[in-house]
């Protein structure tokens, strides 16, 4: 198995002799076996070890195991209590989940603090075949039914190659000693559901299972790899860059074959579900607009085009006051500039981007904010009031625009939908003696599709 060992990893380059790894260990024989295995070939690592206090007694025997070895295999070793309980408690995770998740930022830190090259986890063949089988019965695409990745960031894991049974008989036949975690055994886990009475009865169908699914993993790899380089050309087809927002086209989108999975694929990247984008795809030949957001981004489905914008939650969204002293605001990467001016002889700009105001109807401090739904206004020109929502309707205002749009407000009402229309109530007359002008700069509405 050594020379296997030995071979498998100059084969896949996962990495160089004199490369530093930081080794995850639990005392289980996967990762003791890993640790003897690098001792052999004499890789520079560091053990780590997680004490997640889930099994009391046991937990902390595993954690002595775990430095009794290093000292046996004159190896620095790195040791690390978590309040996995309690965290999880905080958490809507799972204890496994939770207890992963710290278990990885650790061994991240270690990496940097050891000036590591690699994270080395023991995973093994029959580790990888399990989560294809758990990814199936999930739900997932070739990326799940690859399995285990041999490499991910800055993780790399050497005994992909091995099967279970070669590990037990590699430990047992050079006498060496781990740790049993009897979780293994209890099928109120899924992992141990597939491994303990799913993959057995598999097995019966096909005895050679894991051979078997080393070939189907390969083919998928390369699938993914020939999928993967069709993607990164359908970017360059579809996807525009315009004014920080990525832009598809959606004649070219349907142009495409196959291009719900596509985009799928692509808008996976930014956290929306497989339901979101079949939703998406099945309104593309609608004409009215619709809107989908993840955790992180947002969709905008016009009638031509769909735009993905990031969400921003920053301040710059939030309200502000001016006062009437204020001479410049800037919101939003834009800016208002602000200035009175005498009524005689003034000439009212022809630009939407400017809005002249009656001084003296104006209450300070003024408020500029983004709209929000159930606003309305007086639009100059109409007798009745008017939903901004609406206004914005009647101006054809494309969807992905709508929400780029703010108000300028006086105690209350809406002086100015900034960009589009003056209130009535606020406009000057012959008998308005100043004239409160505010200009818009860096305005973010590009032209309509």
């Amino acid at each position: 198995m050594l020379s296997k060992f030995r071979k498998f990893i100059q084969q896949e380059q996962l990495f160089q002799p004199t490369d530093k790894l930081i080794l995850a260990i639990s005392g289980g024989v996967d990762s003791v076996v890993l640790a003897t295995l690098m001792k052999e070939i004499e890789q520079g690592v560091v053990l780590a070890h997680c004490n997640f206090q889930l099994r009391a007694e046991e937990s902390d025997a595993d954690e002595q195991f775990v430095r009794e070895l290093a000292l046996k295999l004159d190896l620095p070793c790195e040791v690390r209590h978590f309040e996995t309980s309690k965290i999880a408690e905080t958490k809507s995770d799972s204890i496994q989940m939770v207890a992963r998740e710290l278990r990885y930022e650790w061994f991240e830190e270690l990496r940097q603090q050891y000036q590591a090259k690699y994270i080395c986890t023991a995973h093994h063949l029959n580790d990888s075949l399990e989560t294809a089988i758990f990814n199936l019965t999930k739900g997932t695409g070739i990326a799940g039914m690859v399995g285990i990745p041999l490499r991910a960031e800055q993780i790399v894991r050497p005994l992909l190659f091995v099967e279970k049974v070669e590990i037990l008989e590699f430990a047992q036949s050079n006498q060496i000693s781990w740790r049993e975690d009897v979780s293994n055994q209890s099928n109120k886990y899924h992992r141990n559901l597939i491994r303990n009475e799913i993959i057995p009865l598999l097995k019966k169908i096909n005895p050679s299972l894991e051979k078997t699914f080393v070939q189907t993993s390969s083919k998928l790899r390369s699938v993914k790899q020939i999928t993967d380089s069709e993607l990164l050309t359908f970017q360059n087809r579809i996807v525009e860059l315009k004014n920080g927002k990525m832009e598809f086209s959606i004649p070219k989108l349907l142009g495409e074959a196959e291009y719900g999975f596509k985009l799928y694929e692509w808008l996976k990247n930014y956290g929306f579900t497989f339901s979101q984008v079949t939703d998406l795809t099945n309104s593309l030949s609608d004409s009215e607009g619709k809107k989908f957001v993840s955790n992180s981004h947002e969709i905008l489905k016009g009638r031509l085009y769909i735009f993905l914008r990031k969400l921003d939650n920053s301040s710059s969204r939030k309200k502000t006051s001016i006062s009437d002293r204020t001479i410049e605001v800037a919101f939003d990467d834009k800016l208002l500039l602000l200035s009175r001016v005498t009524n005689q002889g003034f000439k009212i700009p022809s630009s939407q981007n400017s809005a002249c105001l009656d001084f003296a109807k104006l209450t300070f401090p003024l408020t500029l904010r983004p709209w929000k739904q159930g606003d309305s206004f007086q639009p100059l020109g109409m007798k009745g009031r008017k939903k901004v929502s609406d206004f914005l309707i009647d101006s054809k205002i494309p969807l992905h625009q709508k929400e780029e749009f703010w108000v300028l407000e006086s105690a209350g009402e809406i002086a100015w939908l900034i960009g589009l229309r003056v209130s009535e109530k606020f406009k000057i007359t012959q008998s308005t003696k100043t004239v409160y002008q505010v200009d818009f700069q860096n305005p973010v509405y590009f032209p309509l599709h």
